[in-house]
């Protein structure tokens, strides 16, 4: 699994998902992967590729309207996935 922060400032200990409460920078966005799977989260957006099985695709949620990540808007906002897209494909 690899992880990445791109952080402005310095970092205090703190939960991530508390972060912008404790003081600590928000990162501008996080990274991940784990073999051919990825995602990558900015702001309220998470966009995501799985490859499990056959459900080999990319999904697209708000987590501030849906954290639960029910509803995939990848078809429905295809310039807001290409965008995270393009952020991930710069990342890594």
């Amino acid at each position: 699994l690899i992880v990445s922060l791109i952080v402005i400032g310095p970092l205090r200990p703190c939960s991530i998902t508390r972060m912008s409460r404790c003081g600590s920078p928000v990162p501008q966005a996080l990274y991940w992967r784990r073999d051919n799977d990825y995602a990558i989260r900015q702001g309220d957006w998470k966009l995501q590729w799985n490859d499990a099985g056959s459900t080999r695709r990319i999904t697209l949620f708000s987590l501030a309207q849906d954290p639960q990540e029910r509803e995939d808007l990848a078809v429905s906002m295809p310039e807001k996935a290409q965008a995270l897209q393009n952020l991930f494909d710069a990342w890594g």
